[in-house]
């Protein structure tokens, strides 16, 4: 793949919604690489301030971003979550991962356009984002960042499944239990 670096300039083109919903990206034609700030694995907690950021200003609003590289290790629903970060107003971004892109704590591939985004979409969270979705086993990233030009602390979980969905396997005849002897008494 081809690689489009992302350096302090949004290199994407934005289409602004209403207030309650994150910017949506644009499509490429290829990844982006996007410089990380970390790994989040499932059940972690990760925190951190965007006015520190290994990315800048990657995407989306013109505030500075976080990004983290995760492994959905099965399919199922999973939960990323920044409802601990007031006051800061979060914005989520979920995006595939590039297959063997991911350097250790360095930087991913992103595959645009993202797969979900995440504004203000849980009620009970205020201002911040419980972002739940459905994924595939596979390699993804999540980008925090500010709404508008809000950078700030934040706290954010990578919630899994506790197991994995059941997979379709063969179906199986029921097995025939032993037969019993018959009880039914013989003349001599």
């Amino acid at each position: 793949f081809p690689t489009r670096y992302i350096s302090g300039v949004a290199l994407l083109l934005l289409a602004r919604h209403a207030a309650a919903q994150a910017p949506s990206l644009a499509p490429t034609e290829a990844p982006i690489l996007a410089p990380l700030d970390g790994e989040l694995g499932c059940w972690e907690t990760r925190s951190g301030d965007t006015n520190a950021s290994a990315s800048g200003h990657l995407l989306g609003y013109d505030s500075h971003d976080h990004a983290y590289y995760f492994v959905a290790p099965f399919d199922g629903n999973y939960t990323l979550d920044s409802c601990d970060s007031a006051p800061l107003d979060t914005v989520l971004y979920v995006f595939d991962a590039v297959p063997g892109s991911y350097i250790f704590n360095t930087s991913v591939e992103l595959v645009l356009p993202e797969i979900g985004a995440c504004d203000d979409c849980f009620f009970d969270c205020g201002l911040q984002a419980r972002y739940e979705l459905e994924l595939v086993a596979g390699e993804y990233a999540v980008v925090l960042e500010g709404f508008g030009e809000a950078n700030g602390r934040y706290n954010i979980t990578l919630e899994c499944p506790l197991t994995p969905h059941p997979t379709a396997g063969p179906s199986l005849p029921p097995s025939a239990a032993p037969a019993e002897p018959s009880a039914t008494p013989t003349s001599p």
